[in-house]
């Protein structure tokens, strides 16, 4: 008899930092976009793998909610099956998917210093108000921060790290 082989533990290879980000654009990209699209589309599926690629990449491949994502992507299908019932199935399986990224975002940010932390995607409307937009992580020191950001921005930083903010 043949033996299964089993893949090995991957650990994490995204800080909370950067898997933040990744995945509150995938769900932004879920909530907005995926509801009207046919139940079968690519982009359907495209946004699934990337999803998994996102919570393997951000927990390692053995944590629950690997499971769980996959687990809400199971559905019941039949030979009399309308577009109409397999789109109401689909977008429930979505929902589920983004209940599971909604909880991993939540429970990354426990890991953060400051679990308020916003981060903004790059292209958005806090750049259009920056001069010189810098996306850092937090393990970038003050002084760095200083040096890159503006007078405005740098002030911002200041009085958020002082408490006056």
């Amino acid at each position: 008899m043949a033996t299964r082989r089993v893949p090995a533990p991957q650990p994490p290879s995204l800080k909370p930092e950067q898997a933040i980000p990744i995945l509150e654009g995938l769900i932004r990209k879920g909530e907005e976009n995926l509801g009207p699209e046919r139940y079968n589309s690519p982009q359907r599926k495209e946004w699934a793998h990337t999803g998994e690629g996102a919570l393997i990449a951000a927990l390692g491949n053995e944590d629950p909610a690997i499971h769980a994502f996959r687990s809400s992507q199971c559905g019941s299908y039949g030979p009399s099956d309308t577009d109409e019932r397999l789109w109401r199935q689909a977008n429930r399986q979505l929902n589920g998917m983004l209940s599971v990224l909604r909880s991993v975002v939540e429970q990354l940010r426990w890991k953060l210093p400051d679990p308020q932390q916003v981060f903004m995607p790059p292209g958005s409307q806090h750049d259009a108000l920056c001069p010189n937009p810098v996306h850092y992580s937090a393990s970038d020191d003050r002084s760095a921060r200083h040096r890159s950001l503006g007078r405005r921005d740098f002030m911002a930083v200041a009085y958020k790290h002082s408490g006056q903010l």
